[in-house]
């Protein structure tokens, strides 16, 4: 399944917008605009993928649920745990997973520390944009924050099938 789509598109784009502010110049001098406009699009685009994946995370677990053939239960189960669900910290993550029945050695095991690193990066600068001074991500780190993200995803829908 393809995760983070509008977030992909976003820092796609974001790059193609970067590159040709880079090419823009004014005498021999380039703008020199770039790396603020950088730090609003990479502003945005962390506001943009915090929402996303607490959205792709319920679709996991209410793709799940849904396995279980009584809508009435998985319905009950999805809104009695919707906000817990939607938590994008790892922390959480694996809180909500154990609540599957998932073992410790299962949670976001093929999902490196490194890559971690990167995406607890990403929501801790997301967290100060909407409730702070904002981030001070670089594009190249949330691009490496979105491949983390993917990947978590991905280990969260193998975790609970």
């Amino acid at each position: 399944m393809a995760f983070l789509e509008k977030t992909s598109f976003t820092l796609e784009k974001t790059k193609e917008h970067l590159s040709r502010i880079g090419e823009s110049e004014v005498g021999d001098e380039p703008l020199g605009e770039s790396d603020l406009i950088e730090n609003y699009l990479v502003q945005y685009a962390l506001v943009s993928f915090y929402s996303e994946m607490e959205q792709e995370l319920a679709k996991i677990v209410r793709n799940r649920l849904a396995l279980s053939g009584d809508q009435k239960l998985a319905t009950f189960l999805y809104n009695l745990n919707e906000k817990m669900i939607k938590r994008a910290k790892t922390s959480d993550m694996r809180s909500f997973l154990k609540n599957f029945g998932c073992t410790p050695e299962d949670l976001l095991s093929d999902v490196n520390e490194s890559e971690l690193s990167f995406y607890g990066t990403a929501i801790a600068n997301r967290h100060q944009v909407s409730h702070a001074s904002g981030g001070t991500m670089s594009l190249g780190d949330l691009e490496r924050a979105l491949d983390a993200a993917k990947k978590i995803l991905t280990s969260v829908e193998t975790t609970i099938r």
